[in-house]
This record gives C-alpha cells, sequence and structure tokens, in this order.
C-alpha cells in the first residue's frame, strides 16, 4: 500500500487468496486475520505433509507479481501443529504467529515449524 497504493495492495491480496484456494483442498479452511497475514488450517495433514504444502503455497506466492515487477511476494509461514496436550485455541495461533515471525526475522525461505517435537 505504501509503495504501489491500495489499488495495487488490494490486487496483491486478491491474488494471494486465489494462490490459496488453488493450492488447498475444500475441506481446508482459510482467514485473513488482519492486513496482509492469513491463517490456514490444513484438515487430514500430518507433521509432514503440514511443512511440505505451507513450501509449495511459498512457492507459489513467491510467483505473484506486485505492479509488474515479476520477482513475486516473499512470504514468512509459520507452522503448528494441533493437538497438543491441553491446547486451546490461542496456543496454537500463538505458536504459528512465533513460528512466522522466527522467519521473518531470520528472513528465511523455509517455513518454520513450532510445537512440532
Amino acid at each position: 500500500n505504501d509503495t504501489y497504493g491500495h489499488d495495487e495492495g488490494d490486487s496483491v491480496l486478491t491474488r494471494i487468496v486465489g494462490v490459496l484456494h488453488a493450492n488447498l483442498r475444500d475441506s481446508d479452511v482459510i482467514a485473513r486475520i488482519v492486513g496482509d497475514e492469513f491463517g490456514v488450517i490444513l484438515t487430514d495433514s500430518d507433521p509432514v505433509s503440514g511443512p511440505v504444502k505451507a513450501a509449495q503455497i511459498r512457492l507459489a506466492l513467491n510467483a505473484v507479481a506486485v505492479n509488474g515487477n515479476p520477482n513475486g511476494i516473499l512470504v514468512s509461514i509459520g507452522l503448528t501443529v494441533f493437538p497438543l496436550e491441553n491446547d486451546q485455541a490461542g496456543d496454537v495461533i500463538k505458536r504459528a504467529d512465533t513460528a512466522m515471525y522466527t522467519a521473518k526475522r531470520t528472513q528465511s525461505q523455509e517455513v518454520e515449524v513450532w510445537g512440532n517435537d
């Protein structure tokens, strides 16, 4: 929004949702949390297939052009598993958020996983 304006920002968000829909199943859940943050629940997933799917989504999003720039967008993905013992919804979101900020801070192009031990 700051660099290319709100129209381009809205267009990018719409394209992100399109990529998510194209790479997820009807049984998975997509939610826009705030701004440019999205949450995805992979139903019927496991600790191996989840990171594979997240990496696939990251690569697809890296191909989304912004304002005609073919380099695409950089994304940071945090991933966690559910349920862990005595999990509450807030615990799951906090773990995923912590993993996402770790990926962002380290500028890792890998998917960060939290609580998958």
